[in-house]
């Protein structure tokens, strides 16, 4: 016979774990649909929109700092802003396409990547701050990637495994430890992730163009560059 005390011993975690995906994925259906009864999406694009029920931040250039990592063109008309999660799943799969569209549209665009810890997401931290030391040295999109091929929701990755991915793009390990270890960016991160909630972004992944949120139904390859092309346009 069974000893009750040992089955709670092994399906506890798993009730944890569930609890805490079903929070992160509160978070992300939170960014795809609005109230009961919220109108459809205004058409922007074609088939393609933005968020009705988030109101456009006017001055975008203002969300931009010279500490965000970007891809793309820097003084390009149109600036598309990602929040996001590393240790995320709905942000792993919008990787590739986000991949995709800036070496699509990176000539008329500049693709700004804000990484923020999801609340309660500590174990994100050591990997945004990874994610700064490697943009210092350019590296910021090899780390991103790196980060969301190995993702690990509910541990998140080690400083061992991040020291891995250093390594392997060309960084010094042990420096990169050193700065993850001081806490070097953690301000930055919090003041964005605050910043992020000021705005109306409430779960991620999250893209604007131009201080527009893109609805969650038109992340893909073909509405994102439709509604870059949209913006480029409307551009003086």
């Amino acid at each position: 016979m069974r000893h009750p005390s040992r089955e709670w011993k092994f399906i506890l975690p798993v009730i944890v774990l569930t609890i805490v995906l079903a929070g992160a994925d509160l978070w992300y259906f939170n960014s795809q649909a609005g109230p009961a009864g919220a109108p459809a999406a205004v058409s922007a694009a074609g088939d393609c929109f933005f968020d009705p029920e988030k109101k456009p931040f006017p001055n975008h250039q203002a969300l931009v700092t010279v500490s965000d990592p970007y891809a793309g063109t820097y003084d390009a008309p149109v600036t598309v802003i990602e929040f996001f999660d590393p240790n995320c799943p709905h942000c792993k799969n919008l990787y590739p396409t986000m991949k995709q569209v800036v070496a699509q549209y990176g000539d008329r665009a500049r693709f700004v990547f804000k990484p923020i810890a999801l609340p309660g997401w500590d174990h994100s931290v050591p990997q945004v701050l990874a994610m700064y030391a490697a943009a210092k040295e350019g590296k910021f999109m090899l780390m991103m990637e790196e980060q969301m091929e190995r993702q690990q929701p509910r541990t998140g990755l080690s400083l061992e495994e991040l020291k891995e991915i250093a390594a392997e793009i060309g960084m010094d390990p042990e420096a990169m430890a050193e700065q993850v270890q001081r806490g070097e960016g953690r301000e930055y991160l919090l003041s964005q992730r605050q910043m992020a909630g000021q705005i109306g972004v409430t779960g991620v992944p999250a893209v604007l163009i131009n201080g527009k949120f893109v609805d969650g139904r038109s992340r893909t390859v073909e509405c994102l560059g439709a509604l870059i092309e949209q913006e480029a346009a409307r551009a003086p």
